[in-house]
């Protein structure tokens, strides 16, 4: 972090050189850092740091885990029970197993889930431990989600916050069963094993309001299909569906 903000600083200074050479006296360009040396480079993230980690910041907050009698009942059953992740098997990833680390991401996911139900938020984990998303599936509802990758943190965030629609009919036609059943039955197909391939392409917003163009591409019984179909997203329901074979 220290080494790239002094690169980034020394580019700037690099490029305003380059544009006042350029533009001479046509413009003058200057830029002055508050944070010139290395000593209040260090200082400076002490300071933010500080105010991250400070109780009931708006950037960070400490919570308890739950202590009521209903959570440490629903652990204790689950030992006994052997149900995950009180069992003793190998993640996906790596040779961990699951002992005294069952109960601490048991406690992490309880804690998360009671702080989630009582404030009536979405709860967002970031992990690269498949644990978290394989082992507590059948603890993960609609208020607590466990993504991997920025990326996928991204994508959540933008169509929970209906920000990207483009992605949100993308996702609308990766996911959900009854739009593919509508496009395949649209060749004289049915969506089933025979469907060896459905990829969606490109979507792109049409001239009329809330209608989408989307290109998918499908392989039915080594048939090559590109579909072209028109979709209402407020109404979630396909106008209109055109297609071609590639491979006739």
């Amino acid at each position: 972090m220290r080494d790239g903000y002094f690169v980034q600083k020394q580019s700037v200074q690099d490029q305003i050189v380059t544009y006042n050479k350029v533009f001479g006296e046509l413009a003058e360009i200057n830029c002055s850092f508050k944070i010139d040396n290395l000593d209040n480079y260090e200082d400076h993230i002490k300071t933010i740091s500080k105010k991250f980690w400070v109780d009931n910041s708006d950037e960070c907050r400490k919570i308890s885990h739950p202590k009521s009698k209903a959570v440490v009942e629903k652990l204790i059953d689950k030992v006994f029970r052997k149900e995950k992740p009180f069992v003793e098997t190998k993640a996906t990833k790596g040779n961990k197993k699951y002992s005294d680390a069952g109960l601490k991401d048991a406690l992490i996911i309880e804690t998360m889930l009671h702080y989630c139900d009582k404030k009536n938020v979405i709860g967002i984990l970031f992990s690269k431990d498949a644990d978290f998303s394989e082992v507590f599936a059948g603890d993960l509802n609609e208020k607590f989600k466990v993504f991997d990758s920025e990326d996928k943190i991204i994508d959540y965030l933008e169509v929970q916050n209906n920000l990207n629609k483009e992605k949100l009919v993308r996702l609308a036609f990766e996911n959900e069963v009854y739009l593919k059943e509508s496009v395949v039955d649209a060749s004289g197909n049915t969506y089933d094993i025979s469907v060896t391939d459905f990829n969606v392409q490109d979507v792109s917003i049409s001239d009329e309001d809330g209608i989408y163009i989307v290109k998918i591409f499908a392989d039915i019984n080594e048939t090559k299909y590109l579909f072209e179909v028109k979709y209402d997203l407020k109404a979630n329901e396909i106008l209109d569906s055109q297609y071609k074979i590639e491979n006739e």
